[in-house]
This record gives C-alpha cells, sequence and structure tokens, in this order.
C-alpha cells in the first residue's frame, strides 16, 4: 500500500515516472487491482488514476469490474478515477458504469459518481458526454438511479 501510494504521488508530481518504465509499472499496478487486501485494491486505483493519462479506455475497461467491489472505498476510488481518465466519446459502457454508480449503496459512491457526471457534462468532453448520457440513459432510464439534478440535465 505505501509502494503504490508513492506511485501515485509520484505520478502527480511534475516528474512523474520515467517514460521507459510507465507500461510495465501500470501493469504490475493494474495487476494490483485484484489483490486479496482491499487497501492494496484501493491504493492500486488511486495510484492508476495518478499515472494514466486522461481519456486511456483500455484502464477504463480494466477498471471497470472495481466498480462491484465488496469495499465501498475501492468503488468510490474506481469512480474517481474512471471520472478522470475516461474517454467520453462512443464509450457507452464508461458511461453506464458511472451512472449506475449513482444507486450505489454506499453514499460516499454515490456523490463520487454525481460529481464525476456533472463534471463530465461541464467539462472539455460535454459534447461526446452528454451525447453518451443520453443514449444510455434513454436506454436503461428504468434501471438507473438517477438524481433529478442529473435527469433533468439529461432530458434537456
Amino acid at each position: 500500500v505505501v509502494a503504490l501510494n508513492a506511485l501515485a504521488h509520484l505520478g502527480k508530481s511534475e516528474m512523474g515516472v520515467g517514460s521507459i518504465g510507465d507500461s510495465y509499472t501500470l501493469g504490475v499496478v493494474s495487476a494490483l487491482c485484484d489483490s486479496q487486501d482491499p487497501d492494496v485494491r484501493s491504493a492500486a486505483v488511486k495510484a492508476i488514476g495518478s499515472l494514466c493519462k486522461p481519456m486511456d479506455a483500455h484502464y477504463c475497461d480494466r477498471l471497470r469490474p472495481r466498480l462491484q467491489d465488496s469495499d465501498a472505498a475501492v468503488r468510490e476510488h474506481t469512480v474517481r478515477t474512471l471520472a478522470h481518465i475516461g474517454a467520453w466519446g462512443g464509450h457507452d459502457a464508461l458511461a453506464a458504469s458511472l451512472m449506475s454508480a449513482c444507486g450505489d449503496p454506499e453514499p460516499a459512491v454515490q456523490r463520487a459518481a454525481v460529481d464525476a457526471l456533472v463534471a463530465a457534462l461541464e467539462g472539455e468532453q460535454a459534447t461526446a458526454a452528454r451525447a453518451v448520457m443520453k443514449r444510455v440513459y434513454e436506454q436503461r432510464a428504468d434501471s438507473l438511479s438517477l438524481p433529478p439534478l442529473l435527469r433533468m440535465m439529461l432530458e434537456e
């Protein structure tokens, strides 16, 4: 956990991790997302969020199963990491995953999901995010537990 937190810190620094080892480092950290220890899984997810470049769909696909993790902290960090590295253009699976997280039984996960979706609707990828979220919402409106604010934003 300490080593993963250090890697996450390096990823946030101006120096970052050396480009030669980035792929290898991310591969090792990614494998730790499946650890038996929830603290290790949580730290690995956070490290990926710090080390990955935004719009890295490969790691979004790798992290999405962590949204079903038995540990709420892992799910919350996964939502935040997906929001950071996710690419919205045509990625229905990302939108569906984050929208489903709004119905998570843990309030911290719900808040993280709502924050991520609202930020996406107001961020650089707003047009793509809105299109993808609307499409997913129209397909799954009855199974999604979205707060009224998000429903209103998607229905306008």
